[in-house]
């Protein structure tokens, strides 16, 4: 049985990465996929390139109101898988302590607010 035919499933930081293997895996298993990122045009182009299942969709992972905004746009969903990674990433001793909790905010907080928002009711 696959539990993804016919599905709808938002991705948020699904342009590269994890989370474009998961929007490749989600198609290849017959759900319909919104990819969502930081970068309008990227998202945009991404959802081109999987085909007609994919849309993309914009998406500010460290402002509750972009994110409320994306899923009232939305109409549902059924899956929600966040891999956002928003600012500066790199070695933890390298890494400066601003960018760290830029980072740590966006990605704690923006999963957070985005579980909520995307919840029914």
């Amino acid at each position: 049985m696959n539990h993804l035919a016919d599905k709808r499933v938002v991705i948020i930081g699904g342009s590269s990465g994890i989370g474009l293997g998961a929007a490749r895996a989600a198609i290849a298993a017959g759900a319909t996929v919104t990819i969502a990122g930081s970068n309008a045009q990227k998202a945009d182009a991404v959802a081109a390139e999987l085909g007609p299942t994919a849309t993309g969709a914009q998406v500010d992972v460290r402002d509750a109101r972009s994110i409320q905004t994306l899923f009232d746009g939305l109409g549902g969903l059924d899956h929600l898988f966040f891999t956002a990674a928003p600012g500066k990433t790199g070695a933890f001793l390298e890494l400066p302590l601003d960018d760290a909790r830029r980072y740590l905010d966006g990605h704690f907080w923006g999963s957070y607010i985005a579980a909520k928002s995307a919840a029914p009711g």
